[in-house]
């Protein structure tokens, strides 16, 4: 009769089956008992009202922005456009654009008052002033050298379509017919429309509070 001799397994074999299925039984049993705890933990509390009978929550709805709340950023949003209407006119004031300079403005009918530069009862008269001042040359160079800074901008949006502000102007002018430097500061005080979709100058009068002229020595130099 034949003899079957089975291969003998190392004992390092057999310590390690035996590690593996401690492991898996581990495993399943950890798996069952989390799984019962996430479930519990998962399920809301069964709510009742006053008769016993179960409550059903219905998850809420995302709302939209209450009116108040719109009509908080619709304000914001028309100050900063505001903003960046008089911005355009002083830079379009040193950059010596006539044309920028009067689609800052209505089309007709705007109040403007800037003192001793005059008061009109529409922009164009005051463009007409600006061009004919801010072009002059000496030599293919401007003459007049103008820097406006507006600071202080204290706007308020009254409808959807008005809004009036005030901003403080901080004024500096190089004359080189007269040779002489410039400085100033005044109160602007405006009101605003929307027209074409955008808003314009309805209104744009100037109040100075000080200005001190001093001459150009010969040792100032000018570059453009």
């Amino acid at each position: 009769m034949a003899h079957h001799h089975r291969k003998p397994v190392p004992l390092l074999d057999h310590m390690k089956s035996d590690v593996t299925d401690v492991h898996h039984g581990f495993t399943e049993a950890h798996t069952a008992i989390f799984g019962r705890h996430l479930a519990t933990v998962a399920r809301p509390p069964v709510q009742r009202d006053s008769t016993g009978r179960h409550v059903t929550h219905r998850p809420e709805s995302p709302t939209m922005p209450s009116p108040d709340i719109a009509a908080r950023i619709a304000r914001l949003e028309a100050i900063e456009d505001i903003k960046a209407l008089k911005h355009r006119y002083l830079r379009a004031c040193d950059a010596k654009d006539p044309a920028e300079f009067r689609a800052c403005f209505i089309a007709s009918g705007a109040s403007i008052d800037y003192g001793r530069l005059g008061a009109f009862d529409d922009a164009d008269g005051i463009a007409q002033v600006f061009e004919r001042i801010a072009l002059q040359q000496i030599d293919g160079k401007n003459a007049i050298l103008d820097m406006h800074h507006a600071t202080h901008p204290d706007i308020t949006v009254h409808t959807e379509t008005t809004a009036s502000g005030r901003w403080t102007l901080k004024f500096r002018q190089v004359n080189l017919f007269d040779n002489t430097e410039t400085v100033s500061t005044g109160e602007y005080d405006d009101e605003y429309v929307i027209e074409d979709g955008r808003w314009k100058m309805s209104k744009c009068h100037f109040h100075r509070y000080w200005s001190i002229t001093r001459p150009l020595t010969d040792d100032c130099r000018i570059d453009q």
